[in-house]
């Protein structure tokens, strides 16, 4: 009876080390996409780019549906399915899933290079997500706050103190300094 006790003790032990060490895996992963997003478009400055225009005209579909065209149906479920779990506010559960399915790693580098690409045409595949994004966006309340971007160059020369910019991509911002 020892030996059993022992036994599933071992088991129990090992079970939580596989735990541990995915939640590392996970951690890690994490880590190096926050990394590859404070990159992400700071080699790339264009302010000569046209403006998108349809994106609000498109129809407004689940998120599955938005990302058919993408080949990401499975990880839009994934986000729905976080969605249903989580207080949304105004939010339908299809709104935060597409907020959520930014926050992965399915989707942001890719849009990002179609919405700064010269050639306009190479974001319309986007159209969907983006309206279903953007409805999701305008529900969330406003706010006039100054936002950081956290980046490993110093880009002040680039850019006039409260001066407009047109930044043709979506990124993660942070209204702490310290944290940016």
């Amino acid at each position: 009876q020892g030996k059993l006790a022992s036994a599933a003790q071992a088991e129990a032990g090992g079970g939580l080390a596989a735990q541990m060490g995915d939640f590392i895996t996970e951690t890690q992963e994490l880590h190096k996409m926050y990394l590859e997003r404070l990159k992400d478009g700071l080699d790339t400055r264009n302010e000569d780019l046209e403006d998108i225009t349809g994106v609000m005209a498109s129809k407004l579909v689940s998120l599955k549906e938005a990302l058919k065209a993408l080949k990401l149906e499975a990880a839009a479920l994934g986000s729905v399915a976080k969605a249903e779990k989580i207080t949304r506010g105004k939010l339908t559960k299809e709104e935060a899933a597409a907020v959520h399915m930014y926050t992965t790693n399915h989707l942001y580098k890719m849009l990002n290079e179609a919405l700064r690409a010269a050639d306009r045409s190479k974001v319309e595949r986007y159209f969907l997500y983006l309206r279903l994004l953007i409805t999701a966006l305008r529900k969330l309340p406003a706010t006039s706050e100054k936002l950081y971007r956290g980046v490993a160059l110093d880009l002040s020369s680039q850019y006039k103190a409260d001066s407009k910019v047109t930044w043709w991509a979506v990124s993660s911002c942070t209204k702490d300094l310290s944290v940016a």
